[in-house]
């Protein structure tokens, strides 16, 4: 959308135009290790996924949200926009979601068992989050079910 390429990299993030390869403008050091996972919105915000937390970038600034502003860890390892416009946020420990710049987080207490989200997708008005050994939930409003082998997943490890 916002006439570049940008790619997620071991050590970083880098931007590919037709003039070649460069590192992502990056002025706290965040990205400077692993970006698991990336988003760009049709604003032109770029969302990154580091083991450093939640971390933005658009024209005229930077961010990053952590443990400190309600993510459940620093590790991002999934991201989804919803259709209501909602950031949803897969963490090594639980899930958030960003609505009008404040956190809601879901985590082992609120029944979010082996809560290392690897995946995120969207359908049937239900946020669905897969994760490592914990099965498959579905969020939708208030109500969080869980789906395990008990319900007929062949594993409890959902990748995609």
């Amino acid at each position: 959308r916002s006439g570049r390429l940008v790619a997620a990299t071991d050590s970083g993030a880098v931007i590919i135009t037709g003039s070649g390869v460069a590192s992502l403008p990056d002025p706290e050091g965040w990205l400077g290790a692993e970006v698991w996972v990336m988003h760009e919105d049709g604003d032109g915000t770029w969302w990154f996924g580091t083991p450093r937390g939640l971390v933005w970038q658009r024209s005229g600034g930077t961010g990053r949200y952590t443990v400190a502003d309600g993510l459940p860890h620093d590790e991002v390892t999934a991201l989804l926009r919803s259709r209501g416009g909602d950031l949803w946020i897969g963490t090594r420990r639980g899930l958030a979601r960003l609505r009008d710049g404040r956190l809601t987080s879901h985590t082992e207490a609120d029944g979010f068992v082996g809560n290392q989200v690897r995946a995120l997708a969207e359908h049937g008005g239900a946020i669905w989050a897969g994760t490592y050994d914990g099965g498959l939930y579905r969020v939708a409003g208030d109500r969080i079910t869980r789906f395990t082998t008990a319900q007929g997943l062949h594993d409890n490890g959902v990748f995609q």
